[in-house]
């Protein structure tokens, strides 16, 4: 442990001496920060949307609406049937499917009328 200690000691006066090994040591990892940070978005648009929509309420509809509207998504198709936008997931003709199940108006009063 002591030979490691040692050993790694001297590295460090090795790079702190060489002015051009310390500006590598500082700088490449903040250089490599600032690309990197920015290279990976994880923001969506215009991400072709399937809708499933069982329920066929008037809230059903505003949600759809409302995904329609934010911009991040663009409704592809729409149809009451799982196997349907299975399909066209499976084509890839979509990159994600919107389920509103059955009852889904109803479940919501409900669950909000308790609060």
């Amino acid at each position: 442990m002591r030979r490691a200690l040692i050993l790694a000691w001297t590295e460090v006066l090795h790079v702190v001496r060489d002015r051009a090994t310390l500006a590598q040591v500082l700088l490449i990892p903040f250089i490599q920060l600032l690309v990197l940070a920015n290279a990976a978005t994880f923001e969506i648009r215009d991400t072709p949307l399937y809708v499933v929509d069982q329920d066929h309420t008037s809230v059903s509809r505003g949600l759809v609406t409302r995904f329609a509207a934010s911009g991040d998504f663009r409704i592809a198709g729409a149809s009451a049937s799982p196997e349907l936008a299975n399909e066209r997931l499976l084509a890839g003709d979509v990159t994600m499917v919107l389920t509103i199940p059955r009852e889904f108006e109803r479940n919501l009063v409900r669950t909000h009328s308790g609060v």
